[in-house]
């Protein structure tokens, strides 16, 4: 890796998650010292070791990703999952949760019924990640069986049902083994 001052996605796949952690560490501190943004070849996996405050769901996204061998399936698989978790992806946290209520309620003042028409923000908070993932992977499964969307559009959703009980496989591995302190 130093070697050549290049990250290939072969030594990204060498890397444990609690290494890829510190570089991610590293190369963050790095780009905002120099105001500017890494860009690191295989930028999902780096990017998704920290995409929540949960490190076994992160840890069982890094190990999943690692196993994508394609790169452009692995990039659209993490921008999707990233959307799922909604405020759960540390990038959209950074938004205020008190501030979007404010600006709900000024938003919808003058409706007769606003609380009907605001989004509701209390709950956003995944507390079960094992039933986020197991939620997730059946919804893909069923829109890989739905007649009614494109072929493509199933085939899509069948890999990404596939990567979701990897990634269920690979939580579950993680919840399950010994935490040392």
């Amino acid at each position: 890796m130093l070697e050549d001052d290049k990250i290939s996605n072969d030594e990204i796949k060498n890397l444990t998650y609690e290494q890829m952690n510190k570089l991610n560490n590293i190369v963050n501190s790095v780009s905002q010292q120099v105001g500017g943004v890494a860009l690191v070849n295989g930028i999902e996996i780096f990017n998704m070791s920290k995409i929540t405050n949960n490190s076994d769901f992160n840890k069982a996204l890094f190990d999943t990703l690692k196993t994508i061998d394609n790169d452009t399936y692995k990039l659209v698989f993490s921008l999707d999952l990233g959307g799922k978790l909604g405020y759960n992806n540390i990038s959209f946290n950074k938004v205020d949760i008190e501030q979007l209520k404010a600006l709900e309620k000024e938003k919808y003042k003058d409706f007769k019924n606003p609380e009907r028409l605001m989004t509701d923000y209390n709950n956003w908070k995944i507390n079960d990640y094992g039933g986020f993932i197991k939620n997730l992977r059946n919804e893909y499964k069923l829109l890989s069986e739905d007649t009614i969307i494109s072929s493509e559009s199933r085939v899509l959703y069948k890999r990404y049902s596939q990567y979701m009980s990897d990634l269920e496989t690979n939580y579950n591995k993680v919840v399950n083994e010994p935490k040392y302190a």
